[in-house]
Order: structure tokens, then sequence, then C-alpha cells
């Protein structure tokens, strides 16, 4: 949006951002989600339908948060692990003053300028699932060190399979202090085998909310549907929600 400058005659606009309208019931029900935590938010819709900026908006928000913070890039081949190395290099406090086991001596591959700060480098497995199970461990301890509240990311269509695989992996381990996952993509470019899929198929066990919004254009058109319900109806539009308790 453009206006004119108070200083000048009103022949040399400047640039202001519109106002944040018309997502009202999508902000309440991202806010919702969250207040429970561990919760899992997928928010879905097209290119240029307001998925960022929603969540730019609510990261905005005043709240008592730690939140990470990653977008993946739509690279010809992805970068194994890339979108979630560079949500932990948004962290701003010094990695010595974390209580940190052995185990995060696997994380050094990852993060080369941690090097003086991270346990000694871990013997190398022979066996490469058990690495990537070790290196995903490794991973979550330093989200939990962190005291991570929310893992954000966005365009996740085009996250790299191992990526993938660590978010599934958060998730199969979530607990009442665990991180909640907030998750933005485009179902168009979801390929059929892809393990995004997985995340929105069922609720994972102490999980206690887990919100699937999805986006259409146009103000009265909006609504928020609940993983395994059908979409709700203009007329009385709620978000519902999906609770489970450990056992």
């Amino acid at each position: 949006m453009l206006d004119p400058s108070p200083e000048d005659d009103g022949t040399s606009p400047t640039v202001s951002t519109p106002h944040f309208v018309g997502r009202d019931r999508e902000m309440a029900a991202l806010r919702g989600a969250l207040a429970r935590p561990p919760a899992i938010v997928l928010v879905e819709g097209e290119a240029g339908i307001g998925k960022s900026r929603l969540l730019r908006e609510w990261l905005a928000a005043p709240d008592q948060r730690t939140a990470l913070v990653s977008v993946c890039p739509p690279l010809r081949e992805s970068l194994t692990l890339g979108p979630i190395v560079d949500a932990f290099r948004g962290i701003d406090r010094p990695l010595s003053r974390l209580r940190l086991t052995e185990l995060a001596g696997a994380l050094r591959p990852l993060f080369p300028e941690w090097s003086t700060d991270l346990p000694p480098a871990l013997q190398p497995l022979d066996d490469a699932k058990a690495a990537r199970h070790r290196l995903f461990r490794a991973l979550e301890e330093l989200l939990r060190a962190l005291r991570v509240d929310v893992l954000v990311l966005e365009d996740a269509h085009w996250a790299d399979e191992v990526t993938l695989e660590f978010l599934l992996f958060v998730t199969s381990r979530q607990q009442s202090h665990g991180p909640s996952l907030v998750i933005s993509y485009r179902p168009e470019e979801v390929d059929d085998g892809s393990l995004l899929l997985r995340l929105t198929s069922r609720l994972p066990a102490g999980v206690t909310q887990s919100l699937h919004g999805k986006f259409r254009r146009g103000g009265s058109d909006h609504f928020c549907r609940v993983c395994g319900f059908r979409p709700y109806s203009r007329a009385w539009w709620r978000p519902r929600v999906l609770r489970s308790e450990r056992g």
C-alpha cells in the first residue's frame, strides 16, 4: 500500500504494510491449537493464499515463547536436513550454557561453527540407520535443551526426506513438555509417496492437539478442517481438537 509522506507535498509516496485482515478465525484456531502443547498444526493452501503472512503475524505477537523458524527453499535437489540446520542457526543464546550430553557430539558434522561448544565427536557407526537415529536423538536433545516451544517449517512440500523423517521422529516422541510443530505446505505439490502425508494421517500418541487448517481464497470461504473429519460448513465454522492421552 502506498501512502504519502507527511513531510512532503504528497507527490512522493512511501510504502507501508497492509493491515492483516480477513484471517481472524485462522489466527484464533492457530493460537488455540498451540495453547495446549505439544500440538501439530498443519497449514495447507495454494501459493499466495496467506500462509506465511499468518505465521509471521502469529510469531510477531508478544507471547513468551521460544520458536525456531525455517523455510524450505525450492532447490532442484533438496539439502539433507537443510531446513532443520537453518532453524537452529537462528538461536540467540550461547551453546556453551546448555546442558548437553555426549550424544550432542553427533551434531558436529552439521554445525562445524559450534565446534568449541559441542562435546567431542562420537565414534562412527557402521549401520547408516543407527547413525541417523543417533543424529535424530541429538537434534531432539538440542531442541529440549534450548527449551524450544514451537518448531515452524514453511513450504514443507519442498523438504527433503530426511527432514520429514526427523519431524515424524519428533512427533512420535512428543510428551507434555515437548515442542509443538507448525508446518505449512501446498497440497498440490506433495507427492503421493511423501512422508509429509504421514503427518496428516493420524494423531501421534502423546500429542494433545492436532489441527489441520485449510486455506481458501475469499474472506467468507475459509474453513478449518481437523484431521480425519469433513470440513465444516460456513454456518457453524468452528475448529475442533483431537485429543489423545498417553497410556
